[in-house]
């Protein structure tokens, strides 16, 4: 009995996730058309020293079906926001040193940087376009705080 509940509820919540990728798929852009970048720990770190922008980071893993909802919509903004901040998209199952250091422990997270400051705002979960337009924009207008030593 208590398996079959749980079967049922495991159908129920893979229908709810494919639901959430069929209704993101929208006006989706390719991906060689994307201004978002798949880079490495090492490029990331990088750019957040060198980049005048903010970074707006997704963290994702090819497994992970909320990760393929999401994506489609951070495209999308990215292409709108791109004078805005740079985007980038971090495969935790290849950085996971980096994945650990910023405790990034649930699969899709966004996080936005501004130099090598710690995270100024991330979220978990799959945002809809305008949700993640208003997220990065407010994100982006807040101030760098000084990085206590």
């Amino acid at each position: 009995m208590f398996t079959t509940i749980m079967t049922v509820l495991g159908i129920a919540a893979a229908g709810i996730g494919l639901a959430v990728f069929l209704k993101s798929r929208k006006e989706d852009i390719k991906p060689e058309e994307s201004v978002v970048h798949k880079v490495m720990a090492v490029e990331l770190e990088h750019l957040r020293a060198q980049n005048e922008k903010p970074i707006v980071a997704l963290f994702y893993a090819d497994w992970c079906s909320a990760c393929a909802a999401q994506a489609p919509a951070f495209r999308r903004v990215a292409r709108d926001l791109e004078s805005t901040a740079t985007f980038v998209a971090v495969d935790t199952d290849k950085n996971k040193s980096l994945a650990g250091r910023l405790e990034v422990s649930k699969i899709p997270v966004i996080m936005v940087f501004q130099g090598n400051n710690p995270p100024v705002e991330r979220h978990i979960g799959v945002m809809e376009d305008e949700q993640l337009k208003d997220f990065v924009t407010k994100a982006c207008a807040k101030p760098v705080l000084p990085v206590e030593v």
